[in-house]
């Protein structure tokens, strides 16, 4: 997950309280924040230079009755090799629930509409290699998609159960 939570939980309950945890700090950052711009605060509390902002997505499908959710193994790109959820970046014109659905059918083939996706959070993270704020709406799905998962140029989808998630191999 993110640069500034430790992975010391583990299973589903360490997996959603890290959901949670970045649940809080991205509401209070929300706040302040505007579609173009984010001020950082520093470690000193000091304001830093706003930064540009990429709007981005992230889906999680989780079957409630067997307790699975849908990982995907990133082939390529930022986070080659790693297990995460599905999305990317919002398109000009979309909502990021609309962007969401997108990119689900596009990297796992299932569809869903962006009705249908509940809305878990909003992270925001400030990396120093990238120029830009990534700014996550994460939603989750557990019902009414359409489709079998399939392998995509960018992911290899994977069921794992939410008891046994391999947190060293996510990000």
């Amino acid at each position: 997950f993110g640069p500034n939570l430790t992975r010391s939980a583990t299973g589903v309950e360490g997996f959603w309280a890290k959901l949670s945890c970045h649940r809080a700090m991205a509401a209070a950052a929300a706040e302040s924040c505007d579609a173009a711009k984010l001020q950082q605060v520093n470690g000193s509390g000091e304001l830093q230079e706003k930064r540009p902002v990429s709007v981005l997505t992230l889906v999680y499908v989780r079957r409630l009755a067997t307790q699975e959710i849908l990982l995907g193994m990133k082939k390529r790109g930022f986070g080659e090799g790693k297990l995460n959820g599905f999305g990317g970046k919002v398109e000009e014109g979309e909502t990021p629930p609309q962007g969401a659905a997108r990119e689900l059918r596009e990297e796992s083939g299932l569809e869903v509409s962006p009705s249908q996706l509940r809305f878990c959070g909003q992270l925001t993270y400030a990396y120093d290699s990238r120029p830009k704020l990534m700014q996550v709406h994460v939603f989750d799905v557990c019902e009414g998609w359409q489709g079998e998962p399939v392998e995509s140029e960018e992911m290899r989808p994977v069921w794992v159960k939410e008891g046994a998630l391999p947190l060293s191999d996510m990000w």
